[in-house]
């Protein structure tokens, strides 16, 4: 729809030129094609996945082996998500506790170990254990994801009202935060478009509805590890 034409063959009488468009917002770095992340890759894949967590509505997980004590998402990324489903691959007290390596928190720690606690208490996560289920390779499914303004997009665009359009997309590898898989060398796919996040989630949703709730247990160890207190036995 155009503004303001004028008259053909110039700009209306006392209008200035448009200025030149600034450059494109930064966006998530999936709604243009699949992206591959190695160790090497910039940005690394921690900011790629916080990207996505700060701009879902919706996610689901399905990962093998989580340290409760190496999540460090942040507030924002975690404000936006309405829900959330997390799927174990075991509920490892040792894996979970980090072992107890470290006895007292510095504050950092303490205070990721704080927001993932209140993030758990809030009712917008479901944690189950996948018992005797098995799956490779660890994946994750964003629904609802924000574009921002200007964002060239394939599967959809800005609606009438001016409000951004919607994407999904699925991350599937290892999950880590680290710039370097604990595992060594190993790379993750960002798989953007609606087709992927929507097989991924028939899979995921066979294996959850499956497990068993954990969300409790890990709300216990949570509040265990913030007061520094042991593990408590198998």
């Amino acid at each position: 729809m155009n503004e303001n034409p004028g008259r053909a063959g110039g700009p209306a009488p006392g209008s200035r030129p448009r200025p030149e468009p600034g450059p494109t917002p930064l966006a998530p770095p999936v709604l243009v094609g699949a992206v591959l992340l190695d160790e090497h890759a910039d940005p690394p894949l921690r900011e790629s996945y916080g990207r996505l967590l700060a701009t879902a509505e919706e996610a689901d997980f399905a990962v093998g082996r989580v340290r409760l004590a190496g999540i460090d998402m942040t507030g924002g990324e975690l404000a936006g998500v309405r829900r959330c489903r997390l799927l174990l691959g075991r509920l490892d007290v040792d894996t979970l506790m980090d072992a107890n390596s470290e006895a007292r928190l510095d504050a950092d720690r303490r205070a990721r170990l704080e927001r993932l606690r209140t993030f758990v208490g809030s009712g917008r996560i479901q944690i189950r254990s996948a018992g005797m289920q098995q799956w490779s390779p660890d994946f994750s499914v964003f629904r609802g994801l924000r574009h921002p303004p200007g964002e060239s997009r394939e599967s959809g665009d800005s609606d009438d009202s001016g409000r951004s359009a919607r994407g999904a997309a699925v991350v599937l590898g290892p999950h880590h935060f680290a710039r370097t898989s604990p595992d060594g060398t190993a790379i993750t796919a960002i798989l953007p478009g609606e087709a992927a996040a929507a097989l991924a989630t028939r899979r995921f949703e066979a294996m959850f509805e499956r497990a068993y709730d954990v969300t409790g247990v890990v709300l216990e160890l949570l509040g265990e590890m913030l007061a520094g207190r042991p593990a408590p036995g198998p």
